[in-house]
């Protein structure tokens, strides 16, 4: 007998999760109550350890929401490695994929944390030993999280079976029974609002509910109301602007509802007025180490720690190549003043803690991801995101190499090619080994989000004056100083305020996981077609928006032979339209092969 894919992940997830709750939480998020699994779901201990031990297997997800699913695809990443090695995940970056090569399998696992939430949700519901306002808090989490995961296969997949029962939690092993096709995206749509709406009900039916496992230093490290008020914000946006639709699918049945809009523009404005979030001071600040328990901007993000849980999802694709040939190849790797690679270059003093040798000392390894250098050339030289984003590695022209110059005085980059611009936005600090670990929690949801969906509804709604505001408040930190010189002043077109929008986000949002999503909603047309979101657009392309582009402005390369054979390329699309299918991920063959109720993603 086939076995059920989706039903073997969930059972197994649910059972791990047992055991990872009572045994231990590499989650440092004030696990309260360790227990013998005999005992487990007995106390309001208990089914707050278990919140904790969710909220870890939700971050298991990072790679997959800041990387692979939310920014990979694109269109602003290199296809090579500064070292001629090669790079990982060229299918995302190229967008190909079929059902053998389908980028993720099992839609992207996210059953497995649904499964988790499923139980949890039956048993708050069926215990008598949690408080009503305790139970209450606690369902609000829960549901929020569920609303995400089946959010996320939304965007994904379009739809996907509708699990809320912990079967076999209940007894049910039986895998034919088990099997469920996918409900139609309407009923998907209409299940993640229902899921909005119980978690809101319940963080209001929990009013003045406190427990220290949630308490207000960690409160944005857990799932929170204002969270799902984000969530709910994202969730109508996309669903009044995006519809998932196919002629002839009785499945892929949904039109983008744009009333949807105005429900949007109420959470967002929920979350800017209620909760007394604010920008922090700097952008470096919004991500510093040291300034993590005083984050004012974070809603809900991951917790990394020293010595606890290292960050992966951005923390992979930050550096090049230590060794080999590459590393003779360029000025100024981490730095502006032309010094090479191999001075005092290397000593990198911006990281918090730092007084040692950091590239010699952790001998970081190929960077295998590589931003293309137009995303770098989008900045404008006073926004104080780029230095704060990228490191530049200049490439030594053949005379210097030839003179074997060691260093140039008043390095001019306008006369050097850029070989790559390596991101290191998440820095990280250093253990107690000397070792350079990423420990900067990383937001799902940042105040700055909310102010450009904002922006984006504003101009949905015709309102210039307001997408100028909104903008300008994530400019205004951005620019600093230099501000009144760069404010973003629309001129009422439609389709330039959209690519204005998209164009800040990416700037913002760079290694967060947004750039895709955005490609996907934004659109070129005020209720156009589906081949007018940006995703089809050449309006689209970051390398538009470079100010003043010089001969010396190309894309990524190893020399300057490689450079110059690399010009930028403006009005670049990410998907043809041909392909529109491509939106979507297909499922996989084995999981079509063990549940035959299931049916592909259309195009596939």
């Amino acid at each position: 007998m086939k076995s059920n894919k989706i039903l073997s992940i969930a059972a197994s997830a649910a059972i791990g999760l047992a055991g990872l709750s009572v045994a231990s939480c590499s989650l440092d998020l004030e696990n309260p109550n360790e227990m013998g699994a005999q005992g487990f779901w007995k106390s309001e201990a208990e089914f707050a350890g278990n919140i904790t031990a969710v909220m870890n297997q939700f971050r298991d997800y990072a790679s997959n929401i800041f990387l692979n699913a939310g920014e990979l695809r694109s269109g602003i990443y290199y296809t090579g490695t500064l070292d001629g090695s090669s790079p990982n995940s060229l299918n995302f970056v190229n967008n190909i994929f079929t059902a053998q090569s389908p980028g993720f399998s099992n839609y992207a696992s996210w059953y497995g944390l649904i499964a988790n939430c499923n139980e949890f949700i039956y048993r708050a519901n069926e215990t008598s030993v949690l408080p009503d306002n305790a139970k209450s808090y606690m369902l609000g989490m829960i549901h929020g999280i569920r609303a995400y995961a089946y959010f996320q296969i939304h965007k994904m997949y379009g739809t996907g079976p509708l699990r809320t029962d912990p079967d076999v939690i209940m007894g049910n092993y039986d895998p034919v029974t088990l099997y469920k096709r996918q409900c139609k995206v309407s009923e998907m749509v209409s299940f993640i609002d229902s899921e909005i709406k119980a978690s809101l009900d319940n963080f209001a039916a929990a009013a003045g509910y406190s427990n220290s496992t949630f308490n207000a230093s960690k409160g944005y490290l857990y799932w929170n109301k204002a969270a799902t008020e984000m969530l709910a914000g994202e969730f109508n946006l996309w669903a009044g602007k995006v519809s998932t639709y196919a002629q002839g699918n009785e499945v892929y049945d949904y039109q983008a509802e744009p009333s949807r809009i105005a429900t949007a523009k109420q959470y967002f404005t929920n979350v800017v007025n209620n909760y007394g979030y604010q920008m922090m001071p700097t952008f470096e600040d919004a991500f510093a180490v040291s300034k993590k328990a005083s984050n004012t901007e974070n809603i809900f993000a991951f917790y990394y720690g020293l010595d606890e849980a290292y960050q992966s999802a951005a923390w992979a694709y930050m550096w090049t190549a230590s060794t080999g040939t590459a590393q003779g190849n360029f000025w100024s790797l981490y730095g502006k003043d032309g010094v090479t690679p191999s001075t005092t270059a290397y000593r990198l003093g911006q990281f918090e803690g730092a007084s040692n040798d950091l590239w010699v000392q952790n001998a970081f390894g190929v960077c295998r991801y590589s931003y293309l250098n137009s995303v770098w050339f989008a900045f404008d030289a006073e926004d104080t995101r780029r230095d704060e984003m990228f490191q530049p590695a200049w490439i030594i022209n053949d005379q210097e190499k030839e003179l074997g110059v060691q260093s140039i005085p008043d390095f001019d980059t306008n006369t050097h090619y850029l070989g790559g611009a390596f991101a290191w936005k998440f820095k990280g600090q250093l253990n107690t080994a000397g070792k350079l670990v990423c420990t900067n929690n990383i937001a799902v949801y940042r105040l700055p989000y909310a102010y450009l969906a904002l922006a984006e509804i504003a101009n949905y709604e015709g309102n210039n004056s307001d997408v100028e505001k909104y903008i300008n408040l994530v400019r205004a930190r951005a620019y600093g100083e230099n501000f009144a010189g760069n404010k973003f002043v629309s001129n009422g077109n439609f389709t330039d305020n959209e690519v204005a929008i998209l164009n800040e986000s990416t700037r913002e949002f760079l290694m967060e996981g947004h750039r895709w999503w955005d490609l996907r909603r934004m659109t070129a047309v005020k209720n156009g077609s589906e081949t007018d979101h940006l995703v089809f657009r050449p309006e689209a392309c970051m390398a538009n928006s470079i100010k003043n582009i010089t001969p010396y402005m190309t894309e990524n390369g190893l020399n300057e032979d490689a450079a110059k054979a690399n010009p930028i390329k403006l009005n670049k699309i990410v998907i043809d339209p041909a392909n529109k299918h491509l939106v979507l991920w297909p499922l996989d063959n084995t999981l079509l092969g063990s549940d035959t109720t299931l049916v592909q993603t259309p195009g596939y």
